[in-house]
């Protein structure tokens, strides 16, 4: 790659601002109590796109202090913090559902293979009729042990996989044998699908970042609750821009029809030829760079109201007291794709290869809570150990823990948000959480701390690794955070932005380590704050490096606003509300407690 060429160009863009249409943050304001304000959205009489914006007088500005308090401001495009609440199930608007009981399992004597007795009962309950909410019921295994030489699927409406607990005497489902395969398979037989013929082009030069409002050329075909695809284009032009056209083999140059990313969303109004949309935009939609359209769109191949709670699910593996390298097992606790409005809570996954939970490119509307990753098994290399992985749309992990993954709270290439990470903990960390590579976009870590020998949390460009991942993030807030190494990089027209720091003990070496990793690997210079274990491209990433800021939690904050107190309680722990940081700490390495050394070989080995 020719580095140094890549590096005049993105050096030109950052000495002339001015001359370039930069994105910047806004949409939130401090009340004189120190709590955030983010004009959104409530159900009633305020609808998304009733946006107000702070103008700063400074357009590069990010967020400011006056007199104590954390002032965000808007840009003089318009761009502003997407609002992360729109996220998980039914966008966090009401608690998980309690679905009834309606088939039971007991475990079985001996080393028999459960997956024709587990599948069955699970095809029984899809079989049921649906009641008004969608649910046709859950099938509940009773605590024991369960062996599954194959994989279990769900795949229709309304069922739910449950167990009598996540810890180790209470429901374990182990994947046994050497095969690859996801443990559950979780998916409807399509995703979000374009009519054809009902596209219309943004009439816009440019769409800001943040809001819920999308001009077009002509809004007739559309009505309040349909299913729509919002695309945002990407040209030759926006390539060069990123730098990302100068890739040598075996790297490989970005193309613009890879990188031309299309948003799941729903009408909620519609003004005109201006279609108010539910979640709101996490990129500019921008003429110069290939503009974008609005179509319908079909989302019948989705399943929906799925669930899996209260079980422990258990990889077999080649065991070995010391090493834990065996690659020829499952990869994957739980896989979700084609699936919307859908939850996993309460869950355990341990020594899986790759993920404990992965939510697919078409996973949307998907909460995540309660659930731990344990004693991953697999090589410490590329491809292996993300525990927690998102690549979907809309989705929530809250009160999630890991040990011994590498890329713990992540999200693959070319994820679309409003996505969040909120109150995770990771623990022995072989690597960094981030977006990890091409482009994810519209992603909040909110308090997210990970802690190891290699641990860090950040937004980079990741410049020629693997075969070109680039600019990992755009529109990334990583906010009350903690990690060994921590930062961000700005990508051409659009930010990341680090606010408040949870202080770490400065590890000069890791630090060393890692900003000379990305320096190699971008050809761009970082710098970092003085005492901190914080690294930057552009000064103006870091805001309030010096500790914790209110509010404690942006998704919590931002929820609070649009649905107001009760929203927040419905989904929430006392501690998480009161900022309680040792409890919500300890409840977190409570699901990772296990009772000694023997039971992890019972975890391993089948008796």
């Amino acid at each position: 790659m020719q580095k140094k060429d890549r590096h005049k160009s993105n050096n030109n863009f950052i000495n002339t601002p001015s001359t370039k249409q930069r994105t910047s943050l806004c949409q939130l304001v401090l009340l004189p109590i120190m709590l955030l304000t983010v004009y959104a959205c409530g159900f009633g009489d305020k609808i998304p796109g009733s946006e107000n914006t702070v103008q700063s007088d400074d357009p590069g500005a990010l967020l400011r202090i006056e007199n104590g308090q954390l002032i965000p401001v808007a840009d003089n495009n318009g761009d502003r913090i997407p609002d992360f609440s729109w996220v998980g199930y039914h966008h966090s608007s009401r608690p998980l559902p309690d679905v009834s009981t309606v088939k039971i399992l007991e475990p079985t004597e001996g080393n028999a293979d459960d997956t024709d007795r587990i599948q069955a009962a699970i095809d029984a309950v899809a079989a049921m009729p649906a009641n008004a909410d969608g649910h046709r019921g859950a099938l509940l295994l009773k605590s024991g042990v369960y062996r599954v030489y194959g994989q279990l699927r769900i795949n229709e409406s309304g069922v739910v996989l449950r167990g009598e607990g996540q810890h180790q005497q209470g429901t374990v489902i182990i994947a046994m044998g050497t095969d690859t395969r996801s443990l559950l398979y979780i998916h409807g037989t399509a995703g979000m699908t374009e009519i054809e013929g009902t596209r219309t082009p943004v009439a816009e030069a440019r769409v800001p970042v943040g809001t819920h409002r999308i001009p077009v050329q002509d809004a007739s075909a559309f009505s309040p609750g349909d299913k729509i695809i919002v695309h945002r284009a990407a040209n030759d032009h926006w390539v060069e821009e990123l730098g990302m056209h100068l890739f040598e083999y075996p790297n490989v140059p970005w193309k613009p029809e890879v990188y031309s990313f299309n948003w799941n969303r729903r009408v909620v109004g519609v003004e005109g030829n201006t279609i108010i949309i539910d979640a709101p935009t996490v990129h500019a939609i921008e003429d110069q760079f290939g503009g974008g359209w609005v179509a319908l769109a079909d989302g019948s191949g989705r399943i929906q109201e799925v669930g899996v709670e209260h079980v422990r699910l258990v990889s077999d593996f080649d065991y070995h007291p010391t090493e834990r390298t065996d690659p020829y097992h499952s990869r994957n606790a739980i896989v979700m794709d084609n699936i919307v409005n859908s939850w996993v809570r309460n869950i355990t996954g341990v020594h899986f290869a790759f993920a404990t939970v992965y939510l697919r490119p078409q996973a949307q509307q998907v909460t995540v809570m309660d659930a731990a990753n344990l004693d991953m098994v697999s090589p410490i290399a590329g491809s292996q150990r993300y525990p927690f992985l998102i690549n979907g749309h809309q989705n929530l992990m809250m009160r999630c823990y890991s040990e011994t993954g590498r890329h713990d709270f992540v999200l693959q290439a070319f994820t679309p948000g409003p996505n969040a990470f909120v109150d995770c903990r990771a623990e022995e960390a072989l690597s960094v959480s981030e977006p990890h590579h091409r482009y994810s976009h519209g992603v909040l870590f909110d308090n997210i701390e990970v802690f190891g020998p290699a641990a860090g949390l950040w937004v980079m460009n990741r410049g020629d690794s693997g075969t070109g991942h680039g600019w990992s993030g755009a529109w990334t807030v990583i906010w009350n955070s903690g990690a060994k190494v921590m930062g961000a990089m700005d990508p051409p027209f659009a930010r990341n932005l680090v606010v408040g720091y949870r202080t770490t003990e400065v590890d000069e070496r890791s630090l060393t380590n890692r900003k000379n990793w990305i320096q190699n690997r971008s050809g761009l210079q970082l710098n970092r704050i003085e005492g901190t274990n914080i690294v930057y491209l552009h000064r103006h990433s870091i805001v309030y490096p010096e500790g914790m800021v209110e509010p404690r939690s942006l998704f919590m904050e931002q929820l609070r606003q649009r649905l107001g107190d009760e929203a927040v309680e419905a989904i929430t722990t006392s501690a998480q509300r009161n900022g309680d940081l040792e409890t919500i700490t300890a409840e977190l390495k409570q699901m990772g407690i296990t009772d000694g050394p023997e039971q992890v070989a019972r975890d391993a080995q089948v008796q």
